[in-house]
């Protein structure tokens, strides 16, 4: 009996808190995580918010759900959005771009730091304060993938079955 209610209390504490359905993500309503609302400077493009620096149409609001890799990319392959079908999972350059401020392993392809989302000049005027952990197109090897994280700007590898944010971009505008 105790055992149960236990159970049932742990799991009322990841539903309450965000965690369900995705290990990766932040939870919008635990006040992290982009809750789809623009930052403070961005400009819209058909289905989302446009870079103009790389000229890239970032989706807005991100996926609802977390996904795994080869969902991620289906996801975007699938998504029909402001009336344009041209979406795909951004490059890790995409990332690197969009963050901005990135130190020398970043730079020389390995695990490192970039500007947070927040302090990022272009980041934080699409997405304010986005903390969420979102996957890159870009392959490490055969079972890992780049990921970006917007909360502190961390760029690592992540195993391909993990559930992450999506964000899918397109060419602007």
């Amino acid at each position: 009996m105790r055992f149960s209610v236990a159970l049932a209390s742990i799991a009322a504490v990841v539903a309450a808190i965000g965690l369900a359905g995705c290990a990766g993500c932040s939870d919008p309503a635990a006040g992290e995580g982009d809750a789809g609302v623009d930052g403070d400077g961005g400009s819209t493009c058909d289905g989302g918010l446009l870079d103009p620096v790389a000229n890239l149409c970032w989706q807005n609001p991100r996926a609802v759900a977390g996904y795994a890799f080869q969902d991620a990319i289906d996801y975007c392959g699938d998504l029909t959005l402001g009336a344009r079908a041209d979406w795909v999972l951004p490059r890790r350059d995409d990332f690197v771009g969009l963050l901005g401020g990135c130190d020398d392993d970043v730079m020389d392809w390995e695990n490192g730091y970039c500007d947070p989302c927040a302090e990022s000049a272009t980041c934080g005027a699409l997405f304010g304060a986005d903390t969420g952990w979102y996957w890159s197109s870009t392959l490490y090897d055969m079972n890992h993938a780049w990921v970006a994280h917007f909360g502190d700007g961390y760029l690592n590898r992540s195993e391909i079955g993990f559930d992450l944010y999506v964000r899918c971009v397109r060419p602007g505008p």
